[in-house]
């Protein structure tokens, strides 16, 4: 196990490489995502409702919200190093007449994680776990998929980290059925107060060049785009906004073979964060849609476009805990 005298590089070597806008917890992130000791549980929910729009060309109504949720659990509060627990959920609730497209779809997913030891100044950790994404909730046996992760990492200098991985995730929207390798070489320069992270699949950067004002982008090839400003308006409530990529896939046995349904979408918005308690982040937001389609197919290399939907508004709501 590791030790408490090596927790401090855990931490320094953890802490750059995901920013606090990459959400998932069931897959690399449940143990490379920031995470103060003292805190047990973290958990966020988002919730948002899309204007009433058309399918192009058919003219068909359709009116989509979206419903997601993450957290984690730590197992042995005050604990860095403390084995954990993950969970991801994603549901679409699809209100149309187009005869190809459920009324619900959902992506949910669980994982432990934990260090598990530490080898010639590198610390190793992997995650185990499995999810289901489909349209008719655990019946469909094709929808069922399966995740884990394995890293190593090590600190050549306070301000210079490198994290070498394995990932596999069976519902990951290319090459789900390959376990993928990833690197990340994670470094700072405090006189600029930047953070970057170099590597693949993830690429990150954070600037905070003061109290009040922050920017943070990420991307993680072929599944999502996320980059953020915020500026502190007074004493917890912050200004922000947005620009957001999704891309997530699904099950359905109307397909047939390995094809799956691809949900792609696109946001811009800005809103307001107040945090009124330490343990408690409230948001709310408006926004603009666009560049949403369903696709088929078997990942994102090949795949075929099924509808496309006009562009729309949107408003989210939002709540996270942390204590």
């Amino acid at each position: 196990m590791i030790r408490n005298r090596t927790l401090p590089l855990i931490v320094a070597a953890v802490g750059l490489l995901y920013p606090a806008i990459l959400m998932a917890q069931s897959g690399p992130a449940l143990l490379l995502k920031p995470w103060p000791k003292e805190q047990v549980l973290n958990a966020s929910t988002d919730v948002l409702f899309f204007g009433a729009t058309d399918v192009e060309r058919t003219g068909e109504d359709f009116r989509l919200s979206i419903y997601e949720s993450t957290g984690r659990v730590r197992i042995l509060p005050g604990n860095v190093a403390s084995p954990r627990i993950g969970y991801d959920f994603y549901h679409l609730h699809i209100d149309t007449d187009h005869e190809l497209l459920p009324r619900h779809l959902s992506d949910q997913s669980l994982a432990a994680g934990a260090f598990v030891g530490q080898f010639d100044g590198w610390f190793v950790g992997f995650t185990a776990g499995g999810g289901y994404a489909g349209d008719t909730p655990f019946s469909d046996g094709q929808a069922w998929y399966a995740k884990s992760t394995l890293i190593v990492g090590k600190e050549f200098h306070p301000n210079s980290q490198l994290i070498i991985g394995l990932d596999y995730d069976g519902n990951r929207t290319f090459l789900p059925d390959v376990p993928l390798p990833g690197f990340a070489y994670a470094f700072k320069l405090p006189e600029r107060n930047f953070q970057f992270v170099v590597g693949a699949p993830v690429n990150a950067l954070i600037w905070q060049p003061n109290d009040k004002f922050k920017a943070e982008f990420a991307y993680t090839i072929s599944d999502r785009l996320d980059a953020r400003v915020g500026y502190q308006i007074v004493k917890d409530l912050n200004a922000f906004v947005r620009l957001e990529t999704r891309n997530t896939a699904f099950h359905l046995d109307e397909l047939g073979g390995n094809d799956r349904l691809f949900f792609e979408q696109r946001r811009a918005e800005g809103g307001l964060l107040w945090t009124p308690r330490p343990f408690v982040s409230l948001l709310a937001a408006g926004g603009w849609a666009f560049n949403q389609k369903f696709r088929t197919g078997w990942d994102s290399r090949d795949l075929e476009t099924l509808l496309k939907l006009d562009d729309g508004p949107y408003v989210r709501f939002a709540v996270e805990l942390q204590f």
